[in-house]
């Protein structure tokens, strides 16, 4: 009877024994190694769909002079982004060449005249072995003040290819293939985004090349203004809206400006750096506005001239590279639109 009662019990042990032996020795079951299969693939789903940084985009952003033409200066800044920095009044001003993806180039504003065009812009265009007749198929054009849109008529008559964007219901000078920008965040040439950017005038818009997030901003971004002029703000408060949109957007990785601004220059590198840059750009109208009215408090009837005497006088030692004249245009409007303090 114990002999009996013991038998299950030891075959039982056999049973287990057995098992454990053929676990250890490899030969696991195929539904034993499944559920490690199906971890191992989520993983891989995990990884692949990881959000990115913004390294690489900081990364493939490194403004090099690539040559000097003329006067001008010829910057590549990204793998599919140059820059072309053209005389203007003793200082510069830009204009961009975009290598799309799949819709040939585009060029962003045209220099101040003629012979802006063809003395640099046809030959960095020659330098980047870009024929202007048939590989330029996009113009785009950040606002209509003449120093980015003066020599528009003998570009867009060079690239024959090309349809000219821009704010404004209609443009003449740029001739018959020019098209208005209908909605904010349009997608034109595949792989440029237009944002607009009122404030410096009605008109402006950036343009963001949606592969790094690099945007070029035109004048729309004023800082403190450049060397030779200050500030130049035309709306207040759709300026200061403008510079907010450009803090909450997420695609924004890098910032061109037209021209070299007091204090931070043509870049922002990194999303860090456009932070700074465009708080920088909300400090310089609300401090202009703010000394505006406080300088009115003892004197309620002076004039722009005698304003911008005393902000230059208070402003330009504390800041290397302050401009030196200029602030009248924003003075006067700051005087008549009445923004309110910030």
């Amino acid at each position: 009877m114990k002999y009996s009662k013991l038998l299950p019990l030891l075959l039982g042990l056999l049973l287990l024994g057995t098992s454990v032996s053929c676990t250890a020795g490899g030969n696991t079951p195929t539904e034993n190694t499944q559920p490690d299969t199906e971890k191992a693939t989520e993983e891989a789903k995990d990884t692949e769909t990881a959000p990115e940084t913004d390294a690489p985009a900081a990364q493939a952003f490194d403004p090099t002079l690539l040559r000097k033409i003329g006067k001008a200066e010829l910057l590549s800044l990204t793998p599919d982004m140059y820059m072309l920095r053209v005389p203007f009044s003793g200082i510069f001003t830009s204009v961009i060449f975009v290598r799309t993806t799949h819709d040939g180039w585009a060029i962003l504003d045209a220099a101040t005249t003629a012979e802006d065009i063809n003395e640099y812009v046809v030959k960095a265009a020659e330098a980047l072995e870009v024929d202007l007749a048939t590989d330029v198929k996009t113009i785009g054009l950040t606002h209509s003040h003449g120093d980015h849109a003066g020599g528009i008529p003998t570009l867009a008559a060079l690239c024959k290819s090309a349809t000219v964007y821009g704010l404004y219901p209609s443009n003449p000078s740029a001739g018959p293939n020019y098209k208005a920008v209908a909605t904010d965040g349009q997608i034109i040439a595949g792989d440029i985004r237009v944002i607009f950017l009122r404030g410096h005038d009605y008109d402006c818009c950036g343009f963001l090349d949606i592969r790094t997030g690099t945007m070029y901003t035109g004048d729309s971004c004023q800082l403190y203004g450049v060397s030779v002029w200050g500030t130049q703000v035309r709306y207040v408060q759709e300026y200061r809206a403008s510079m907010k949109k450009l803090l909450e957007n997420e695609e924004l990785n890098n910032i061109v400006t037209a021209h070299n601004n007091c204090p931070t220059g043509y870049f922002a590198a990194g999303k860090e750096e456009c932070k700074t840059l465009l708080n920088t750009c909300l400090e310089a109208i609300n401090d202009l506005v703010n000394y505006t009215y406080d300088y009115q408090v003892e004197r309620p009837n002076a004039s722009a001239e005698e304003i911008q005497r005393a902000y230059l006088a208070d402003r330009r030692d504390k800041m290397s590279n302050f401009p030196i004249n200029g602030f009248t245009t924003a003075i006067n409007v700051i005087l008549q639109q009445k923004p309110p303090r910030s």
